[in-house]
């Protein structure tokens, strides 16, 4: 499991958690709405939400298709609560919502839940609705091993991904989520083979790769900004507050770890430091180090160990979601192959559990790819 766990996290993308009421985003989850400039159906089976006296609860109808009753929700959810999906259902630590469709990734902002299905559509909430966004690969093309991300500034209620239904003229889509107001921005150079990957969203600039190399683009202008070239690639993992976590590659093209910069590019916490992909707070003052169970404070560089839960027989501990800017979410590995997630403290460092006994196999954590 370690080395699944490594890849995985080595895909992190943006997985910072931002305040969100779940009562309010389940709410009216069954009310399909068809986004109007594809046509394209909105998710079936997504079960209605009540509200119920003290906290919410899954309307029953009888069942889910299996014959199975949905699971009551016995607390209304605090808006700093993290959450995970297995199988087709997405969990809190106090209720349980059936998606009615498979993920392979998913992302949370203020405005509510953007996921990316196993055949490829794009689906958000909105206002209390569920509706398609839109794809990342066309229907029934079958392609499962595409490695598309879905990005996110969760603050504004921004979603990001790259539109690939055209294999040759790719586009990179921002959907606000609060407001349904969608830019659709093409490939910016003809003279090389259409590339398109999006790295992250923070505070109005769009960072990806495209022809021209690692760009950043301020979405209200369009003006781009070229970070590196194709012969000085930077693979983005995390931006907040304009600092970046970008990978370092050696003359040959090896990896050599991520490092992290400032807007300028100017190295805060090198590569041999930092290393694996690392996970930005909101307000940048810390970054999770994915890999090596350490959070660094940016200001004065100084590293703070994960502590596991108490009684926890962990072999490793990785941080890969921020709750605020003291507070990070964790995976444990334990000693007997189970998965826990914990809810870390810095700059104690110390971790107490949140969901314990999870299968790793089956488990999709915001932002992070799977399958």
């Amino acid at each position: 499991m370690t080395e699944k766990l490594k890849t995985l996290m080595d895909r992190a993308t943006d997985v910072e958690f931002a305040a969100v009421d779940l009562t309010a985003v389940f709410e009216g989850g069954d009310r399909a709405v068809q986004r109007r400039r594809r046509g394209l159906s909105a998710l079936a089976g997504v079960t209605a939400v009540v509200l119920v006296a003290g906290g919410i609860a899954l309307a029953t109808g009888g069942g889910d298709k299996h014959g199975r009753d949905r699971v009551p929700v016995v607390t209304t959810p605090q808006v700093t609560d993290p959450t995970w999906i297995v199988g087709q259902v997405l969990h809190s630590p106090t209720q349980q919502v059936d998606l009615g469709a498979d993920v392979r990734t998913y992302v949370q902002t203020s405005a509510g839940f953007a996921f990316l299905t196993t055949d490829g559509r794009v689906l958000g909430y909105r206002g209390g609705a569920v509706e398609t966004l839109g794809r990342a690969w066309a229907e029934g093309s079958g392609d499962k091993d595409a490695q598309v991300r879905l990005v996110a500034d969760p603050r504004a209620g921004l979603v990001g991904w790259v539109d690939a239904t055209s294999p040759d003229a790719p586009e990179f889509v921002v959907h606000d989520l609060t407001t349904g107001a969608e830019q659709v921005l093409g490939q910016q150079s003809s003279n090389r083979r259409a590339v398109a990957e999006f790295f992250a969203i923070d505070d109005g600039t769009a960072y990806w790769l495209d022809g021209r190399g690692t760009v950043a683009t301020d979405l209200a202008s369009g003006e781009a900004r070229v970070l590196a070239d194709f012969q000085h690639l930077q693979w983005i993992a995390d931006v907040r507050q304009g600092l970046r976590v970008q990978l370092v590659e050696s003359p040959d093209g090896g990896d050599q770890g991520m490092e992290l910069v400032d807007a300028d590019g100017r190295a805060l916490i090198s590569y041999r430091d930092l290393g694996s992909p690392g996970v930005l707070s909101p307000g940048g003052t810390w970054v999770a180090a994915a890999d090596a169970g350490t959070v660094w404070n940016v200001a004065d560089r100084q590293a703070v160990p994960l502590v596991p839960p108490s009684g926890a027989a962990a072999r490793e501990v990785r941080g890969y979601q921020w709750l605020d800017d003291s507070t990070l979410l964790a995976v444990v590995e334990e000693k007997d192959d189970s998965t826990d997630l914990a809810r870390c403290t810095v700059p104690a460092g110390t971790c107490t559990p949140v969901a314990t006994g999870l299968d790793f196999e089956t488990l999709v954590l915001p932002g992070i790819m799977v399958g």
